[in-house]
């Protein structure tokens, strides 16, 4: 049910300006976080800060996080500290991660390019 709802949002959006989140359909928890992602009010910025390194580990710009399911909510631990909802996670990252790349971007990963 929820992979089938996660496409017809994906698909809603091609119809529009917007460019989705495509998770992994694999990926139960990927899903949930394309989920979040693609009804986030701010998506647009939210999409191209979020790379899936492996199931459950994800890069949020440069910072590493590991992302976990409790009940109906996700999680992220960064660097096995504090865990924090995905929600306050994305709020007080996002303008971080926006400055730091602004002055360095070459400490962020290019994910345009394969793996070497």
């Amino acid at each position: 049910q929820e992979e089938k709802e996660a496409q017809d949002e994906i698909l809603e959006m091609l119809d529009g300006d917007l460019k989705p989140y495509f998770p992994d359909e694999k990926d139960r928890l990927d899903i949930l976080l394309g989920k979040f992602i693609n009804r986030h009010p701010e998506r647009q910025r939210l999409r191209v800060l979020f790379c899936r390194q492996e199931k459950g580990v994800y890069y949020f710009g440069a910072k590493k996080f590991k992302l976990e399911r409790e009940r109906e909510e996700l999680y992220c631990t960064v660097a096995g500290k504090e865990r924090i909802t995905l929600a306050e996670f994305v709020s007080g990252t996002v303008e971080k991660v926006e400055k730091h790349f602004k002055k360095s971007p070459e400490k962020f990963m290019d994910f345009t390019q394969p793996n070497s």
